[in-house]
């Protein structure tokens, strides 16, 4: 198993008609009310064996389509460095995705939600900012409240293209606590099973 350091710094976050919420790498099943939006902006930056990978900014926008579906647009700006090669920057892939909540939280049972996800391969593959190939996922979440503490758990299937890659399950969970009215605090843990042939699983 390969361990992966990964630091996310929230920039900001806003919503027209409802709560903001931080971006996970885990998602959430909850969706934006009908006609309403909700965008993250983000700084993430991962370090792993020799290379690094920072993405500035990283913009979520999700949109309420209709009652209890989402529809997601994902993109931002890459920088990439790998050992002593000359680092790279550009425009990262963009991501189309869409969500369904099938069932609401009450006393006794959780959200769940349904999702899928497009990779566009908007990344220049000859500086190597992307793959060139476009990627699917698809994925279930679920998600319980218990006072101020929130559970949020999530399992899907990439589907990735290209002779260098292979189809992986991804996984993970996370939870937050709402210590005040303005600071919510959170911890996550999330992996992939090995993406590529003799890759090592990801956690």
């Amino acid at each position: 198993m390969k361990l992966k350091n990964t630091l996310t710094m929230i920039g900001f976050a806003m919503a027209m008609g409802g709560a903001a919420h931080a971006q996970w790498t885990v998602d959430d099943p909850a969706t934006p009310e009908p006609k309403h939006y909700d965008m993250s902006v983000y700084y993430s930056s991962t370090h792993a064996k020799g290379k690094e990978t920072e993405q500035l900014p990283n913009v979520v926008l999700k949109y309420g389509a209709l009652d209890n579906v989402q529809l997601t647009l994902q993109t931002g700006d890459l920088y990439r460095r790998a050992g002593k090669s000359p680092a790279v920057a550009g425009m990262a892939d963009t991501i189309l995705g869409a969500k369904l909540r099938y069932q609401k939280e009450n006393k006794h049972r959780p959200q769940l939600a349904i999702g899928a996800s497009v990779k566009m391969p908007t990344a220049d593959p000859t500086r190597k900012l992307g793959n060139g190939y476009m990627d699917e996922k698809i994925w279930l979440t679920a998600a319980k409240s218990f006072g101020r503490l929130k559970l949020v758990g999530q399992i899907g299937d990439a589907i990735p293209a290209g002779a260098a890659a292979q189809n992986n399950l991804f996984y993970g969970g996370y939870f937050t606590y709402q210590t005040t009215e303005h600071l919510i605090l959170g911890f996550q843990l999330a992996g992939n099973t090995p993406a590529a042939p003799r890759a090592h699983e990801e956690f």
